[in-house]
Formats: structure tokens, C-alpha cells, sequence
């Protein structure tokens, strides 16, 4: 399975995780539009698809299941990665 290219949307809120994502990205060879808001990720993604969305699951507007939930009421298909990171 070839990834290369793939069009990514990342959410967390906080930037250095957003970074480390892009970084991992970029080496991968895969497009990745960052978003600190959830509400504006939501906003984007129901506008144009993504091949795969990634997600925290600790932020203070949405949480991250809330957001799948959202996410899932517009497209059943693409994958969802939820990470997070606590301490």
C-alpha cells in the first residue's frame, strides 16, 4: 500500500504535538493540514475529505470522542487515529 501523498488533518491543542505529527509526516511523504480548534477542523472537513484524521483526546473545547462522533454523523469510512498524552 502505497501512502505517499496521503491528505492528513490533525488536530490537537497543543502546538508541539502538531509539529511532531508534521515532522513524522513529512519524512512519510504525507500532507498533514494542522488544527488547534476542533470546531475549525470540523468546519474544514466538512467541506473537503480527508484519507485520515488524527486526533487528541484531551483538548477544551471538544474532546476527542466528541469529535469522532461529530466527525462520523458526515463520513463512516476514513480511518481516525486518537492519541493522547497524559502527565
Amino acid at each position: 500500500m502505497d501512502i505517499s501523498g496521503m491528505n492528513i488533518v490533525s488536530i490537537d491543542d497543543n502546538t508541539s504535538n502538531l509539529l511532531i505529527i508534521e515532522a513524522y509526516a513529512q519524512v512519510l511523504g504525507l500532507h498533514v493540514e494542522s488544527f488547534s480548534s476542533p470546531i475549525l477542523a470540523l468546519d474544514r472537513l466538512k467541506k473537503s475529505p480527508c484519507d485520515m484524521l488524527i486526533t487528541d483526546y484531551m483538548m477544551p473545547e471538544m474532546n476527542g470522542i466528541e469529535l469522532v462522533k461529530a466527525f462520523r454523523e458526515e463520513d463512516k469510512q476514513t480511518p481516525i487515529v486518537m492519541v493522547t498524552a497524559v502527565g
